[in-house]
C-alpha cells in the first residue's frame, strides 16, 4: 500500500479533481503565471547588491564545502546531472560566479568544478572552467575515461550549446567547442541536460530547449520553446542526430515547454530515458531501448487542459499538476521510475495573469512503468515539523522563495545494485523563517521494495547551526555504493538574489556542498567517532594568530586547511594529534583582511569554523 509519509493536511492527494471545499488553512495564493525564463533578465540594480559573508555552520562529519557561487539560481526547476561517482572518484559541477557588483550580470559566470580522486579533493580554483560566460552545466563521464561538460554559451555571437571536454577525468587541459553541434535553424538552444549511454558507454545523449520568443528567440515548428534531442556515438566528436524533435513532443500537443522541466535517467546499456513535466503540462516519459534510434512516449499524468493558456482557459476547481521539477531513474531491468514535485492549482480569472497555487498541499509524486495508466502515488511531502497536521506557514506567498515550484519539490533519485531506490528533495520548513521567507531543507527517503513503501523522511540539514539555512538544488549521483553522493547549494539567507521577491536578500556567497550519506540514511553518523564536535578557535576576529582547540578519541593525523570565501585554498598543513585535548596555534598575520574558513579533517570527517581576519 502506498502511503504519504508525513502528511500536511487531513487527506491524501491523488491525481484527480479536488473540490474547493477541501483546501486547508493558508491554502492558496495568487502568483503570476511563470514566463519563459530569460537568462539575461537580471533583477535588481547596483544599489540592491550587498555582499555579505555566510555565517559559520556546524559541519556534518561526512560533508565538505567544495566551492561557492554568488549566482544562486542553479536551475529554473529540475536540477539534473551535477555529480558523478566513478568507482569512488567524485566529479561535481555547478553554475559558478564570484561577481556581485555589476548590476547582477554575473559576467564571470561559468562552470564550477570539483574533483575527488578517491583520497582527497582538489583545490577549488575559485573561477570558471570556460573562457566565456556559460550556464547550466551537466557533467558526463564516458567509459573511455573522457569527461564532458555540456552547457549553454551566452556570448552574443554564439548563444548556443557548448561542449567542454578533456580526455582524462580530473586532470589535463579543457577543450572548448561550440561548433560541432549545429544550431537549429531558428536560433540558439539552451538549458541542456546530458547523459552517457550505449553498450560501450561512449555515447552522449542530450536534450535542450530552443530559445523562447520572450528572450529574443523565435518559434520552432509552431512551438515557443521546443525540446530537441541530439546524440553523439563517439564521445562528442561528431553528432549523428542533431537538434531533432521527437514524435509526441511537437505542436500538435503542446504550445511549448519551459527551461529545465526535464531530466535524464541513468542509462542501462542501450536503454535510455528522460522525463518531461511542467506546471501546466503533461508529465510523460520518453524511452529508447536502442540507444536513441527509436523512442516510445508514455503518459504518466495528463494535464486536464491541453495546450493550457491562462488568458483563455478557466480552471474553476482545483486540479493537481506537477511543478516541472522531475527526476527519473532506470533499474537494472531497464524499468523507469519517475518522480515529480506537485500541488493543486486553479485559474478562476483569465484576465489577471495569475493562477491560484495551493502550495501547502505539495507532495512528491512517484510512478513506475508497472503502474501503466493508473497515475502516480504521493510518497513524500513538506514535513510536518511541529506535528500539528497542518502546513503552518506564516504566509504562503513568502514560502515559494522565488523558485516558482511546490513547497515539496526538486526531487533527485538514485538506485543501487540491489534495487533500493533513494530520493532527495527540497522541502519548506514551516517553523523556520527569517521574517520574510521560510527556509528550505533537503530531505532523504528510500524504498527497499521497488517503490511500494518509503521510509520516513530524514532531514539532511539536521544540525542546530544548519537550521536557519536555505538548502536547495540537490543532485544525487546515479551510482550508489556504500553511500549516497550528493551535491547541493546552501545559503544563509532565505530567498533568492537572481530571482527576487519582496524581502529577498542581495547577492551573497552561496556554498556548494558535497555530502556522502550512508545508505542506511543515518545522516551525520560517522562510522567511527574520532574528532569531537567541541572544536573551537580563539580569538576570533584576529589579525595575528588563532588557536584551534579540539579533542581526539585517539592519536591521528589532522589535516588543517584554510579557504577564502570563494573556496580557494589559502594554505594547508597536517599535524599528528594526540588522544585527548589538543591545541594548535596558527599564524594568520600574513592573510588579507576578510572572511576565511578553517577546516580540520580526519579521514572522512571534517569540521569547519569561520575565521575573520581584521
Amino acid at each position: 500500500m502506498k502511503r504519504l509519509l508525513l502528511p500536511i493536511g487531513l487527506f491524501l492527494i491523488s491525481f484527480a479533481v479536488m473540490g474547493q471545499n477541501q483546501v486547508l488553512r493558508n491554502a492558496s495564493v495568487k502568483i503570476p503565471v511563470p514566463t519563459k525564463p530569460g537568462d539575461r533578465q537580471m533583477a535588481g540594480t547596483q544599489s540592491d547588491i550587498i555582499l555579505t559573508p555566510p555565517a559559520a555552520a556546524a559541519a556534518n562529519p561526512l560533508e565538505r564545502i567544495i566551492g561557492g557561487s554568488t549566482y544562486d539560481l542553479q536551475s529554473n526547476s529540475s536540477v539534473g546531472g551535477r555529480i558523478e561517482n566513478v568507482d569512488g572518484k567524485i566529479i561535481a559541477v555547478w553554475t559558478f560566479s564570484s561577481d556581485g557588483g555589476t548590476g547582477l550580470t554575473f559576467l564571470d559566470r561559468g562552470t564550477g568544478y570539483a574533483y575527488f580522486d578517491g583520497s582527497a579533493w582538489d583545490d577549488n580554483p575559485g573561477q570558471r572552467v570556460e573562457s566565456k560566460r556559460i550556464g547550466w552545466p551537466s557533467i558526463v563521464t564516458l567509459a573511455n575515461g573522457k569527461e564532458v561538460i555540456v552547457s549553454h554559451n551566452t556570448d552574443a555571437q554564439i548563444e548556443d550549446l557548448q561542449i567542454t571536454s578533456r580526455p582524462t577525468i580530473g586532470s589535463g587541459s579543457w577543450t572548448e567547442d561550440v561548433t560541432n553541434l549545429q544550431s537549429p535553424a531558428t536560433g540558439g538552444s539552451w538549458w541542456p541536460r546530458a547523459v552517457a549511454g550505449g553498450t560501450d558507454g561512449n555515447s552522449i545523449h542530450l536534450i535542450s530547449l530552443t530559445y523562447p520568443v520572450a528572450n529574443g528567440g523565435a518559434a520552432y515548428l509552431g512551438m515557443d520553446g521546443a525540446i530537441l534531442y541530439s546524440r553523439s556515438t563517439d564521445g562528442g566528436s561528431t553528432w549523428d542526430i542533431s537538434h531533432t524533435q521527437l514524435a509526441g513532443m511537437d505542436s500538435t500537443g503542446y504550445l511549448g515547454f519551459s527551461a529545465d522541466d526535464y531530466d535524464w535517467a541513468n542509462s542501462v546499456g542501450d536503454t535510455i530515458a528522460f522525463v518531461v513535466g511542467g506546471m501546466f503540462q503533461d508529465l510523460f516519459l520518453m524511452k529508447s531501448t536502442d540507444n536513441g534510434d527509436t523512442w516510445t512516449k508514455t503518459m504518466v499524468h495528463q494535464f486536464q487542459v491541453p495546450k493550457f493558456d491562462e488568458t483563455q482557459d478557466l480552471i474553476t476547481d482545483t486540479v493537481v499538476t506537477n511543478d516541472g521539477t522531475v527526476s527519473v531513474i532506470l533499474d537494472q531491468n531497464g524499468m523507469a521510475h519517475v518522480f515529480a514535485g506537485g500541488c493543486p492549482i486553479m485559474n478562476d480569472d483569465t484576465t489577471d495573469g495569475q493562477f491560484s497555487f495551493f502550495g501547502n498541499q505539495s507532495v512528491i509524486y512517484y510512478w513506475n512503468e508497472n503502474y501503466g495508466s493508473n497515475g502516480p502515488d504521493s510518497i513524500a511531502a513538506m514535513v510536518d515539523r511541529d506535528g500539528d497536521m497542518f502546513a503552518g506557514l506564516a504566509d504562503l506567498a513568502l514560502a515559494s522563495n522565488g523558485y516558482t515550484i511546490s513547497l515539496a519539490s526538486q526531487p533527485s533519485a538514485a538506485i543501487d545494485e540491489n534495487g533500493v531506490i533513494y530520493l532527495a528533495y527540497s522541502g519548506v520548513c514551516e517553523d523556520l523563517t527569517d521574517g520574510n521567507h521560510h527556509y528550505r531543507h533537503i530531505y532523504l527517503t528510500k524504498s527497499e521494495d521497488g517503490g511500494t513503501n518509503w521510509t520516513p523522511a530524514v532531514d539532511l540539514n539536521y544540525l542546530p547551526d544548519d537550521e536557519f539555512t536555505e538548502n536547495v538544488f540537490a543532485s544525487l549521483a546515479h551510482n550508489v555504493d556504500d553511500h549516497l553522493h550528493i551535491v547541493y547549494q546552501r545559503d544563509f539567507e532565505a530567498g533568492m538574489a537572481v530571482r527576487p521577491e519582496p524581502g529577498d536578500h542581495g547577492v551573497t556567497s552561496n556554498e556548494i556542498v558535497y555530502v556522502k550519506v550512508p545508505t542506511k540514511l543515518n545522516v551525520g553518523m560517522a562510522e567511527e567517532a574520532i574528532i569531537h564536535r567541541d572544536f573551537s578557535i580563539y580569538p576570533n576576529p584576529t589579525n595575528e594568530s588563532v588557536t584551534m582547540n579540539f579533542i581526539m578519541d585517539r592519536a591521528e593525523v589532522v589535516v588543517v586547511d584554510i579557504h577564502d570565501m570563494m573556496g580557494k585554498l589559502v594554505e594547508t598543513f597536517s599535524n599528528k594529534s594526540a588522544a585527548g585535548a589538543n591545541q594548535l596555534a596558527l599564524d594568520v598575520s600574513h592573510l588579507s583582511s576578510g572572511v576565511y574558513f578553517i577546516n580540520a579533517t580526519v579521514g572522512e570527517q571534517r569540521i569547519s569554523k569561520k575565521l575573520i581576519v581584521e
